[in-house]
């Protein structure tokens, strides 16, 4: 839901940022609502847009890596 918050802090509409992000309106709706493997150019794309900062950071699981994940570590987003 941050990239949600992030972009309507911008002053955008969904429409209107998919548009920015030369994405489809509903891709970008499951982007916001349910990303969860995220390219980091798809989330430079939407910073770009917004032209709002957004802090990624990225924890490595230490031993919670469970076989059916496909990442070995956390990813957060936080607003700048």
């Amino acid at each position: 839901m941050l990239l949600a918050e992030h972009r309507e802090k911008s002053g955008l509409t969904l429409s209107q940022l998919a548009k920015r992000v030369k994405m489809q309106k509903t891709a970008l709706s499951r982007l916001e609502n349910h990303g969860e493997d995220i390219r980091l150019s798809t989330i430079t794309r939407y910073v770009e847009a917004t032209n709002h900062p957004l802090l990624l950071r990225i924890i490595p699981n230490r031993g919670r890596h469970h076989p059916s994940r496909k990442l070995a570590a956390t990813v957060e987003l936080a607003s700048a």
